[in-house]
C-alpha cells in the first residue's frame, strides 16, 4: 500500500496512524510519520485546480525524499 486516496479514507488513516511532522513552503503539502513502522507519508492535493484542492491523497515516501522535500 503506497498510495491512499479519497478524502474520508485519508483522514481516517491519518487520525488512526500518523503524526504531522512538517508542512512545505506552499502550505498545501504535509509530511506525516507513522511512528509504529517509521514510514513517511506526504499528504497532497493532486487535483489542486478543483475548488478546495480536490480529493486528498497520501503517498508513502522514503526518509531521504522526505528530508529533501521538507528540508529537515
Amino acid at each position: 500500500m503506497g498510495i491512499i486516496s479519497g478524502s474520508e479514507t485519508v483522514k481516517s488513516y491519518i487520525n488512526a496512524n500518523l503524526v504531522k511532522v512538517a508542512t512545505d513552503d506552499s502550505g498545501w503539502n504535509a509530511l506525516y510519520l507513522n511512528k509504529i513502522d517509521n514510514q513517511y507519508w506526504v499528504l497532497t492535493y493532486p487535483r489542486s485546480e478543483v475548488h478546495g484542492g480536490g480529493h486528498l491523497e497520501l503517498q508513502k515516501i522514503t526518509e531521504l525524499s522526505a528530508k529533501r522535500k521538507f528540508c529537515f
